[in-house]
């Protein structure tokens, strides 16, 4: 079972966090548009394919992935669920409004315990999972000092 501690996305706040200010050090996010209109960037690749390498084994055993970037669109359980970047305006107009929004989903019972969900805000360092929110304030990108627990 997925843990909101757990040190894989420990692993992906860090690296998401990172590659950020990477990016926006050099004023280049490499913004397009998909064929739909809306905007993509290096960073909803960055975490589409970050996302994958970090959950490696887990994919490789038989868990589904779905994500926004990907171009195989195929529904399996259990399976991963990803919007790398939730909200690419926010992360275009530099307005901190965008997330990462991550699933696991063990069965498509929605009440199944097993399910997980992860939202990550990477600019505050605001999460919220299935069981805490939490502010991480020691991220380079944080601008928020305080930290919840529910």
């Amino acid at each position: 079972m997925l843990e909101f501690r757990d040190e894989k996305f420990v692993k992906i706040k860090m690296e998401v966090s990172f590659f950020l200010k990477k990016m926006a050090e050099a004023g280049d996010l490499g913004v397009a548009s998909k064929s739909d209109g809306s905007l993509v960037t290096k960073v909803d690749y960055f975490v589409s394919e970050l996302v994958k390498r970090v959950f490696h084994e887990e994919i490789s055993s038989g868990v589904g992935f779905l994500s926004e970037e990907e171009m195989v669109h195929s529904i399996q359980f259990p399976m991963m669920v990803l919007d790398p970047i939730d909200g690419t305006n926010g992360l275009v107009q530099n307005n901190g409004e965008c997330c990462i929004s991550f699933c696991y989903f063990n069965s498509p019972l929605i009440e199944d315990p097993m399910n997980f969900a992860w939202i990550y805000n990477p600019f505050t360092g605001f999460e919220v999972c299935t069981t805490s929110i939490t502010i991480e304030e020691s991220l380079p990108l944080s601008k928020t000092h305080s930290t919840c627990h529910v």
